[in-house]
């Protein structure tokens, strides 16, 4: 784990499985980016967080396929904070990009509120549990 992650800490996020660049250090050129760990965890966290909640409002008719598939649905306020942090994030990094300890720091912090708005939201699913326990095949 220690090898293949590009900072050398034992954590998952940081595995080169899809690097963005290529063995030369080159930014690699078309969809290739797209594939890069980072932007899959973005694209996957914005759907989950964001559109399937908006997706999941009630004047939408999507709603009853979305119950159907039994998913645990994030509050659209908090799929908000994720973007914010997102965007805020972006921001910094664009003004930083020549700065390279500011960007490691930037990106940090960014994966710091990643991690805190997971465990807001796994608490607030916490909370609805306690309230009207969870039952399998519930639509």
């Amino acid at each position: 784990l220690l090898q293949a992650n590009m900072q050398s800490e034992t954590n998952l996020h940081n595995i080169n499985i899809f690097p963005s660049m290529d063995a030369e250090g080159n930014q690699k050129l078309f969809l290739d980016p797209l594939l890069s760990i980072d932007h899959l965890f973005t694209f996957f966290w914005i759907i989950y967080r964001i559109v399937i909640p908006i997706y999941n409002i009630p004047l939408n008719n999507n709603r009853r396929w979305i119950r159907l598939l039994n998913l645990p649905i994030v509050p659209i306020w908090i799929g908000i904070k994720f973007l914010i942090n997102y965007l805020v994030s972006k921001i910094f990094e664009s003004y930083f990009i020549h700065k390279l300890v500011y960007l490691h720091n930037i990106v940090e912090i960014k994966e710091t509120s990643y991690a805190l708005i997971s465990m807001m939201i796994a608490s607030w699913f916490l909370l609805q549990s306690r309230e009207k326990p969870f039952k399998l095949g519930s639509v």
